[in-house]
């Protein structure tokens, strides 16, 4: 442990005062290092974040045309399937009515 110095240059302590002022300012340098680092960090952190968002919103965007579309699709296809029903029973009436009539004729 070093001896306290008492402001006396001729303590034996005398010196340590500097070698403390030089381990607070490596003690400062390292510190803001440090900060820096971690500054740096979280910045990239942030950017990776926001960059995964905008990648979350793309898709979701992508995904929610996509469903748009495939509504669109199913609600033409469901109405030409009514179509196609309704002309089939027309076909059917129409059928049924000129097997009638060819009974009638005969």
């Amino acid at each position: 442990m070093p001896a306290k110095d008492d402001g006396d240059n001729n303590s034996v302590g005398s010196g340590t005062s500097d070698m403390t002022g030089l381990e607070t300012d490596v003690l400062a340098i390292a510190t803001n290092l440090v900060k820096e680092k971690l500054q740096s960090a979280r910045e990239k952190d942030k950017e990776k974040f926001h960059r995964a968002v905008q990648r979350f919103k793309d898709k979701r965007r992508v995904l929610k045309k996509a469903l748009k579309d495939n509504q669109e699709e199913n609600g033409r296809l469901i109405a030409e399937r009514e179509e196609a029903k309704q002309a089939l029973e027309l076909e059917r009436q129409n059928s049924h009515k000129m097997l009638a009539s060819q009974r009638r004729a005969l």
